[in-house]
C-alpha cells in the first residue's frame, strides 16, 4: 500500500438520485470514498476498472453512511456503479484524510477507515467489540492487507496490529469499539 501521492486529491463530491454509472477520472492508487444513501431499498456500489471488472464496496439495504477504501496500485478505477432508490453522495478523497486513531480507544459506527497516528513499531495486541447484528470485519493495512476479525453478529475479542500497520479498515453493521495499549 502506497501512502504518498494520492490520486484522489483534492476531494471531489458527486451527488445523484437512483441508479447511476458514475464516471470518475481514471486513477491508479488508493484512496477513500465516503458514501451516503437516503433511500429505503438496496444500496449497492461497485468500482469498475479499466477492463470492466467490478469490485463490491457497499451492499446494504436502506440508509447508509460510511467510508471505504477504493483502488489499488495495480488497478485503474474508471467508474462507480450505483444501485439506489434514493438520493446518494459519493466523495473521493486521499488516504491521509482518514479519521485518525490517536488514543488508546476509538468508537465508531458502520464502515470506517482509520489512520493510525503513527505506524505500529512492533506487533501490538488490540481488542475489538461489535455489539450489533450483522457483519464485522477488521483488516489491518501496512506492508499488505490482512483480515484480523471476521465475525457475524456480536463480537468481543483480540486481534493483532502487526508491525508496520498504518491503516485499519472496518466493515460493520452497527457500532464498534477498538482499543490498543
Amino acid at each position: 500500500m502506497s501512502t504518498g501521492y494520492s490520486p484522489f486529491a483534492p476531494p471531489k463530491t458527486h451527488q445523484g438520485q437512483g441508479p447511476a454509472l458514475l464516471r470518475i477520472d481514471p486513477t491508479t492508487g488508493e484512496g477513500l470514498i465516503t458514501l451516503t444513501h437516503a433511500g429505503n431499498a438496496n444500496f449497492i456500489v461497485t468500482t469498475v476498472d479499466a477492463t470492466g471488472a467490478e469490485r463490491d464496496l457497499v451492499n446494504t439495504t436502506g440508509r447508509y453512511e460510511g467510508t471505504r477504501l477504493i483502488g489499488s496500485n495495480n488497478t485503474q478505477i474508471t467508474a462507480l456503479r450505483i444501485q439506489a432508490d434514493g438520493a446518494w453522495t459519493a466523495t473521493t478523497k486521499p488516504l491521509l484524510d482518514a479519521q485518525v486513531w490517536n488514543g488508546p480507544t476509538i468508537q465508531g459506527q458502520g464502515d470506517q477507515v482509520l489512520r493510525l497516528d503513527r505506524p505500529i513499531g512492533r506487533h501490538t495486541p488490540a481488542r475489538a467489540s461489535h455489539p450489533g447484528k450483522g457483519i464485522f470485519l477488521v483488516h489491518v493495512i501496512g506492508n499488505g492487507t490482512e483480515l484480523q476479525v471476521d465475525a457475524a453478529d456480536t463480537f468481543t475479542g483480540e486481534f493483532l496490529l502487526k508491525t508496520g500497520t498504518t491503516f485499519v479498515d472496518i466493515h460493520a453493521d452497527g457500532p464498534w469499539t477498538l482499543s490498543r495499549n
